[in-house]
């Protein structure tokens, strides 16, 4: 079982990033599942650690945001539950559209010859 967990997640850190443009493509460019991952392959293609480090970054910065936000949800929750779970799926939401918003403009700064078709 660990070494079923060790290859698991040597194969996540190395296809992780290769794939993450998989579901921007898909709504995007309008492909098939299929198709936005075999896009995301390619337009990633060597550009790996252009890749990983924007998202470390990213991950660093959305937990840090969570735990401040999750602060003042916790606050409010104290005067209102149904506040509280308005703000908590405002802040998911948010975060969705950042996250969302930051792969477009990671895919974007990809070279030109990899974003052509």
């Amino acid at each position: 079982m660990p070494v079923l967990m060790l290859v698991s997640s040597v194969a996540a850190i190395v296809m992780g990033p290769l794939l993450v443009f998989a579901p921007v493509l898909l709504v995007q460019e309008r492909l098939s599942p299929a198709g936005a991952v075999r896009e995301s392959l390619r337009r990633s293609k060597g550009h790996w650690g252009r890749i990983v480090g924007p998202l470390l970054v990213l991950g660093v910065l959305m937990t840090l945001l969570h735990v401040l936000l999750s602060g003042g949800v916790s606050a409010v929750a104290r005067f209102s539950e149904g506040g509280a779970f308005f703000l908590g799926g405002l802040v998911q939401q948010l975060t969705v559209f950042f996250c969302m918003a930051f792969l477009l403009v990671l895919l974007r700064s990809l070279p030109a010859e990899q974003r052509s078709r």
